[in-house]
């Protein structure tokens, strides 16, 4: 029957939710074996209310209706004397938890007269309301919400009229508990489901129906959530280590985690980064090689259990030398690759000739560094916990990194995944108003993707060995990076890559003729004169050349960050290498990236209005718009093959200028931010 839109008729609604509902979780306050209790559930129906005991099991409690309630049950045999504090869960198929009891535990306490063996029968009353914006779903309040019926075969079902007006209506799903007298328990509130709220919308006006039958799949699953902590591998320290944190340090770590009841260890890289063999190599984030672990994190007494007497008095000698309240990274490096090297001399021919050594050596191809160093981080690695946390219900985390070293093994083996020309960095911002210059080589993500990302996907294969989880440092690296010319000192003049350029054609279509000024910097005799008093005259000399009147540009071995840096340091961050407006694309003359914050620079004041106004629109577009589903695009053909390579769980963290496609590809793509 059509809907007279003119009387306002009522439309009939019917929804049905599916879950798996009911699963009792006990905490034993006794000594009570749960491994030798049979559990029991009562009723036909197998609706899982399923609770993970600290044996990992729990009590089936189902649903059934006893005239106008549903009650849950389940009975379990007991012993003499036994007591609990138990817990509500809500689980799937799979046993994966959806909702579960918040609150304080409940507590069950039995008279001592109760016999051993005999079968105790827990009855609960739980009901699923649906709450919302309409009347009939009680305005979003609990006690005037919408009773959903329990329908067999875990579907639970109502139906209601509404009125035209009420739509769309907004709504979301959720569980009351009832004391058994009847009344709500107003000490326990609405158990909402998780997530955003459902919609449902109707056209009055070109629809016809009168009946709406809405399915409205499962109960929302909750998002696991874990506390954790963080901390540099050289801060794990102990009794038994040699002036930092040692690899067999994580043993104890864990078990700290597990016992102050966190889920979580994360740690700094761990990649070796002695690069120089100076102290400025504790950096964690310029890596010798991503595929190698850190030598400093070696315990010497564990690589062999034949050490030479005098070998062992060396390494009591260097603890109590190194015992202090910091790392003194330059003399634990040397003191544990001395004797390092010394046990290797010992064991030289037994090491290479193990099978264990010609198996690693295999492996770790990849790896390009001294056999001495690679044979004792693999016997010393031993006795490293792979993945130990797991046993303990906790995850190890480490930090990876889209960054990598411009004199890594890395770079030297593979020059052509990198673009060894550029460097990597940050635009400007409120910490830093010149911006960040790293250093380090941007990705050459074309060659990369030849082989379908098989460095990365190598990379993330040997973390797994030790880690179950990871989290990339400046995840929109594989959006996009802020890339500069290696002759960059700053991170001003750089632009975003991949990113369209303004062209030749539109900027002269908006009536920007003289490109060629814009991207040049223009130094007037006014700050020349500010900045360097009566020296300006000498500066200008050394510096400039003079190409009209009170106008200069710089001579051409100093027209760069670096080139003014070799010349006269002390003077570099007076000049104005960087008042420029466009930055023109090294490739195509015809092709311009604007300047990050344009409008600080003194050539842009010099502009008219009109010219001005032009830039400032062709900015915000570069910046804020036409990048996005480039950006979009650029990610979703990197991510997915570097996070389908391996199981451990992908976090991704950044900081700044977040582009608008970030979270949607974050959850596209299964990336926990």
């Amino acid at each position: 029957m059509p809907i007279d839109i003119h009387h306002q008729r009522p439309l009939r609604c019917t929804t049905n939710l599916f879950t798996q509902v009911g699963l009792l979780h006990f905490y034993p306050v006794t000594d009570y074996n749960f491994q030798n209790t049979q559990l029991d559930s009562m009723g036909s129906e197998p609706t899982r209310m399923r609770v993970t005991a600290i044996a990992w099991r729990g009590l089936l409690v189902s649903p059934q209706h006893e005239g106008n309630e549903l009650v849950w049950r389940g009975s379990i045999a007991i012993v003499s004397g036994f007591e609990c504090e138990y817990s509500y869960y809500l689980v799937d198929d799979e046993k994966n938890v959806l909702r579960w009891d918040m609150g304080k535990k409940r507590k069950l306490l039995l008279p001592e007269s109760v016999p051993h063996g005999e079968a105790m029968e827990l009855h609960d009353l739980w009901q699923v309301y649906v709450i919302g914006s309409p009347p009939k779903l009680g305005q979003w309040r609990a006690e005037g919400g919408l009773k959903l019926s329990y329908a067999g075969d875990s579907i639970w079902h109502v139906d209601c009229v509404m009125g035209k007006n009420d739509f769309p209506i907004k709504y979301p799903f959720g569980f009351v508990r009832k004391h058994i007298y009847g009344k709500y328990d107003k000490t326990r509130k609405f158990s909402m489901e998780i997530g955003s709220n459902r919609e449902l919308s109707f056209d009055m006006l070109s629809n016809e129906t009168r009946y709406i039958s809405l399915s409205d799949g499962m109960m929302r699953e909750v998002a696991w959530r874990g506390a954790g902590m963080a901390i540099p591998m050289f801060c794990v320290r102990s009794e038994e280590d040699l002036g930092v944190g040692e690899f067999p340090d994580l043993k104890l770590l864990v078990d700290l985690a597990v016992a102050s009841g966190f889920h979580l260890v994360q740690l700094l890289p761990i990649n070796d980064t002695s690069v120089h063999k100076m102290w400025w190599d504790s950096y964690p984030y310029s890596s010798l090689s991503v595929f190698a672990l850190h030598p400093l994190y070696l315990r010497v007494q564990a690589i062999s259990d034949n050490i030479p007497k005098e070998i062992k008095q060396e390494i009591a000698k260097a603890k109590e030398k190194l015992h202090l309240k910091d790392v003194d990274y330059e003399a634990t490096m040397d003191a544990k690759l001395t004797i390092a090297k010394k046990i290797f001399s010992c064991e030289k021919e037994k090491i290479l000739q193990s099978t264990s050594s010609q198996q690693f050596f295999s492996a770790n191809e990849i790896i390009v560094s001294g056999v001495s160093i690679l044979n004792f981080q693999k016997k010393s690695l031993t006795s490293l916990p792979q993945k130990v946390a797991l046993t303990t219900a906790s995850f190890a985390f480490s930090t990876t990194y889209s960054i990598i070293c411009i004199y890594s093994v890395d770079t030297w083996v593979y020059p052509k995944l990198f673009r060894m020309n550029t460097s990597t960095g940050a635009p400007p911002d409120y910490f830093d108003k010149n911006g960040q210059n790293w250093g380090f080589p941007t990705y050459n993500w074309e060659e990369m993707s030849k082989d379908n990302y098989a460095w990365w996907r190598a990379r993330l294969t040997q973390m797994e060995k030790y880690f179950t989880a990871y989290r990339i440092d400046h995840i929109l690296g594989f959006f996009r990076i802020w890339e500069l010319p290696a002759y960059a000192i700053t991170g001003l003049v750089g632009k975003f890559r991949p990113s369209i350029p303004l062209s030749q054609e539109e900027l002269e279509r908006e009536g920007i003729w003289d490109s060629d000024w814009l991207s040049r910097p223009h130094i007037r005799q006014e700050f020349l004169q500010e900045k360097f008093d009566s020296y300006w005259l000498i500066v200008a000399s050394l510096f400039l050349n003079e190409y009209q009147k009170g106008q200069y540009e710089f001579k051409e071995d100093c027209n760069t960050e670096k080139k003014i840096a070799a010349k006269l340091k002390e003077y570099m961050k007076k000049f104005m290498l960087q008042n420029i407006i466009l930055i023109r694309d090294p490739k195509d003359a015809r092709k311009f990236y604007p300047r990050f914050n344009l409008e600080d620079t003194t050539s842009f004041q010099d502009l008219d209005d009109h010219s001005k106004n032009v830039l400032r629109r062709l900015y915000y577009d570069y910046y804020f718009h036409r990048q996005e589903d480039l950006w979009r695009q650029n990610a979703m053909n990197t991510l997915p093959a570097l996070l389908n390579s391996s199981d451990m769980l992908a976090c991704g963290e950044d900081l700044g200028l977040i582009p608008s496609c970030v979270p949607p590809v974050s959850i596209q793509t299964h990336l926990r931010r």
